[in-house]
């Protein structure tokens, strides 16, 4: 990273603390309710996030000692795990953390992308598709948000592993046909 990407990283990252913290101030003078309550977690929440993100991109600190710097087990936590073989990540898993390691905060429109990412794999490989989030990326240059909606529509409907039908409508009357021919030859094979 540059020096000037550097900056603007820690300024994005300041600048939405900073919000946080004002939403947390001004939550904290409500009359105190359940709502209030849950209010104030999902602040926290974020706290915690753009707090999580300062200590990958600032401190370059992993995931695992992040999260053992959460739970009190200091650096070095005891392995208790009997299974030693790294966890292996589904290609849907790989594609969402890649996304939520290239955003700051909670990731917007979950669903959304969880939609977008099984259209990509139905046809692409993640790595693939990964190497289509970067190339975005580095196109933006911050000034657009990438996501996988915005590598979907990018690819649109280039087919390495064969035709994919063009909507839904396509798809259901092609089953559809299927299931009237399956209901035929039931009928001519019971008598």
């Amino acid at each position: 990273m540059t020096d000037s990407s550097e900056r603007s990283s820690l300024q994005t990252l300041a600048t939405t603390l900073q919000k946080a913290l004002n939403a947390l101030k001004k939550t904290m003078t409500e009359e105190v309710s359940p709502k209030r309550d849950k209010k104030i977690l999902r602040i926290m929440a974020e706290v915690e996030l753009v707090n999580d993100e300062a200590m990958r991109k600032g401190l370059n600190f992993t995931n695992g000692y992040i999260a053992r710097l959460k739970t009190g087990s200091g650096p070095r936590a005891p392995s208790h795990s009997v299974n030693t073989s790294p966890k292996v990540e589904t290609p849907f898993q790989q594609l969402m953390v890649h996304h939520a390691r290239n955003i700051v905060g909670p990731i917007p429109d979950p669903a959304a992308q969880g939609a977008a990412i099984k259209w990509i794999l139905e046809s692409f490989t993640p790595e693939l598709a990964i190497k289509k989030y970067n190339s975005q990326l580095e196109q933006s240059n911050g000034n657009w948000r990438v996501s996988w909606l915005t590598v979907k529509r990018d690819i649109g409907r280039i087919q390495p592993n064969g035709p994919r039908p063009m909507d839904a409508a396509d798809r259901n009357a092609e089953r559809l046909n299927g299931n009237l021919s399956l209901i035929e030859d039931l009928r001519r094979n019971t008598g």
